[in-house]
Parts: structure tokens; C-alpha cells; sequence
């Protein structure tokens, strides 16, 4: 499970975005506008909906490349949910990546799941660890 987690955030070992890299090698390149209104303090839980190809994963991987200039790397998870089976895999996943927060000692993070909405009951392990305060330091 951990090398799926690096493999999905690149930057935690100094590598570029595939999604980033296909938007910077683009001839007319834009930011959604969506981006200016995400609400990034502490303790904050965005959605971003739309219909599908419409730029929200590249959208969000803009984000965090600007979150990338002011933030440690791991402290930075994105996971695309499409990837797993079940709402057990994400609590896998998001034990694994606690996991790498605590050797990192890493105090606050920015968790991004991507197409989180594919697995059902998703929102049961989210808010089971909100209620837990197992994410209260997340920004």
C-alpha cells in the first residue's frame, strides 16, 4: 500500500505531477477559477463537484503545486479513490499516510481524495475520524 501512496505524491520524493506536467506543456493553460475560493485554514472539508473531465483533478493538482511553495511535501497527500475497492481500503490508506505524517513529524496536512464519491459509505470512515480527532490536525 505505502508504494501506491508515493506513487500518487510524486513530490514526496522531489518528482514532478504527470498531471501537472501535461498542463504545463499545454499550449493555452488555465486555473479554474474554483481554486481562489477553497478555504485551506484549519480545520477545513472542501468538495469539488462537476461533471467528469472537466479539469477538478487537474484543478486540484495546481493546488497543490502552490501549496508546494510553502509546505513541506509530506505534508501534502493526495490519493485518487478510484484505485480502491472498498471503504475499508480507505481507512487503509489514510492509516497509511497517518503513518507517514507521524515518522515525518509532521504536524499539520493537506488531504486530497480524489473521486472519493466512487466508494460507498466513503463519508463513514471520514467522519468517523473527525469524530475520533484523528484528523484534527489537518489543514
Amino acid at each position: 500500500m505505502k508504494e501506491l501512496l508515493f506513487k500518487q505524491n510524486p513530490w514526496w520524493e522531489g518528482k514532478k505531477d504527470y498531471h501537472v506536467e501535461k498542463w504545463e506543456s499545454m499550449k493555452i493553460r488555465w486555473i479554474p477559477k474554483w481554486i481562489k475560493n477553497i478555504s485551506l485554514k484549519p480545520y477545513s472539508l472542501n468538495f469539488i463537484v462537476g461533471p467528469r473531465q472537466t479539469g477538478k483533478t487537474t484543478g486540484v493538482k495546481l493546488l497543490i503545486r502552490k501549496l508546494l511553495k510553502k509546505f513541506r511535501a509530506e505534508s501534502i497527500f493526495y490519493f485518487n479513490c478510484t484505485l480502491l475497492a472498498d471503504m475499508e481500503s480507505l481507512r487503509r490508506v489514510l492509516d497509511e499516510y497517518l503513518e507517514v505524517k507521524k515518522l515525518e513529524r509532521i504536524e499539520n496536512s493537506f488531504i486530497f481524495l480524489d473521486e472519493v464519491t466512487s466508494l460507498k459509505d466513503w463519508w463513514r470512515i471520514v467522519k468517523g475520524y473527525v469524530d475520533m480527532g484523528i484528523l484534527k490536525t489537518m489543514f
